[in-house]
């Protein structure tokens, strides 16, 4: 039931916020079930032991989080609402170190898996048609709520964005498990994951998110680095096919050519608006360099833009950039601590892929790969956009995974590097 719980969240993420909060919830009462209270007070400790470094970082950042909205004059409900950065990973550590020894899908969990394809499959379906017509019909079909969509998919989301960052993560997942599957032999498995990420890939494509798409190219590259040997042969054939794909995409579409040149403008609008809020948070945060409090972008933002200069626009309510958001909020004690877990969590994964790989565990390997990319992407896409909701639980879910393999680890015997490896 929780590792089937946890293949309905992926698929909850393109469903919206409510359904999104409600699986979330699903899942942790399956973790505290399956634990049961003398479980988790075990659990719980030697999961941020195995841990610790980004943990006490975490819990550093949430300290500096708290004093800004202590001395903010407004607490907003969506500021305290930030503080699910302890909640998220260790909720989904719990839930990934319950479910690492299980094999054999059961029912319930192939149920998941075809609600998730029948998800991908109508977000291709949906996406193409609100690019097509600008009309987002699923929308206005299952909540009578009619969404106008500046000709981008999006899924069942209203914004692009955050669409783009689940169909891209899922992109990741699955192009993993694709090139271990060929890898292993198993061609059957290797083609149904390859057309499924082939449905991301379009998805991706229709968002639109230029930011996801420059995202998607580092990644590719980090993973000429990070992907073990035995598979990466299979890797730079995935990226060859899904460059020439790409390409062929481009060439055969004007609104796909046109965007993809367009982030090349600097005075593109979106590119021009971005340029003058990245300099105004620059500037807000030499200026306060102890942070501001997380609704500096809300109250502060507009008197400094015009300030330096700048027209009021209509998306001034974050900088378009998550490093820098939380630099603005926390000063540079926050953006320390923030980028310390960001980049220990992502070495501290490379290695435990190194030893998953050295001792032959492929489900290992398939969920660390899948989690080392992940990351990348996400941290990549924080370059030019914030995480919404979706995206938040996605990098604690990357997260998650190394902090339960490492658990794992905690008693097993010393590496024993296998030949050919």
């Amino acid at each position: 039931m929780l590792r089937a719980s946890l293949i309905f969240f992926l698929a909850s993420l393109m469903l919206g916020s409510a359904v999104m909060y409600i699986q979330f919830g699903i899942v942790c009462v399956l973790v505290a079930w399956h634990f049961k209270w003398d479980g988790l007070k075990e659990t719980v400790p030697a999961i941020i032991n195995e841990s610790k470094p980004a943990w006490v970082m975490l819990l550093l950042f949430t300290a500096l989080f708290t004093i800004t909205l202590l001395a903010s004059d407004i607490v907003s409900f969506s500021q305290i609402g930030e503080l699910k950065w302890l909640i998220f990973p260790l909720a989904f550590g719990l839930a990934f170190s319950a479910i690492l020894n299980a094999k054999e899908l059961r029912t319930i969990e192939r149920i998941a898996i075809v609600f998730l394809l029948v998800i991908l499959i109508y977000s291709t379906i949906e996406s193409v048609y609100q690019v097509r017509t600008g009309k987002n019909f699923g929308r206005l079909l299952l909540f009578d709520e009619s969404s106008f969509s500046p000709r981008r998919g999006s899924g069942l989301l209203k914004n692009p964005i955050p669409y783009a960052h689940v169909v891209g993560s899922l992109f990741h997942i699955g192009i993993v498990g694709a090139i271990i599957s060929c890898s292993k032999g198993r061609r059957r498995m290797a083609a149904i994951l390859s057309g499924i990420t082939l449905l991301l890939f379009l998805c991706l494509l229709s968002s639109l998110a230029r930011g996801a798409w420059l995202a998607i190219a580092l990644t590719a590259l980090f993973s000429l680095i990070i992907v073990p040997k035995s598979f990466k042969l299979v890797n730079m054939i995935g990226l060859g096919v899904a460059t020439v794909i790409g390409i062929c995409m481009l060439a055969s579409n004007s609104s796909l050519y046109n965007r993809f040149l367009s982030s090349f403008d600097p005075a593109g609008y979106s590119n021009s608006v971005r340029l003058q809020l990245w300099r105004t948070n620059l500037d807000m945060l030499v200026e306060h360099p102890f942070g501001m409090g997380f609704n500096a972008n809300d109250t502060v933002l507009p008197e400094k833009l015009a300030e330096l200069g700048y027209p009021d626009i209509s998306f001034h309510l974050h900088p378009h950039n998550e490093f820098l958001d939380y630099a603005v909020a926390t000063g540079f004690p926050g953006l320390l601590l923030y980028l310390g877990v960001t980049i220990w969590l992502l070495i501290f994964t490379v290695r435990l892929l190194r030893r998953s790989n050295l001792n032959g565990a492929t489900g290992e390997v398939f969920l660390l790969t899948s989690s080392a990319l992940v990351q990348s992407f996400l941290n990549g896409c924080a370059l030019t956009d914030q995480f919404t909701t979706p995206g938040r639980f996605l990098i604690c879910l990357a997260w998650a995974v190394p902090m339960a393999i490492a658990l794992k680890y905690k008693n097993a015997p010393p590496l024993e590097p296998r030949k050919g490896t």
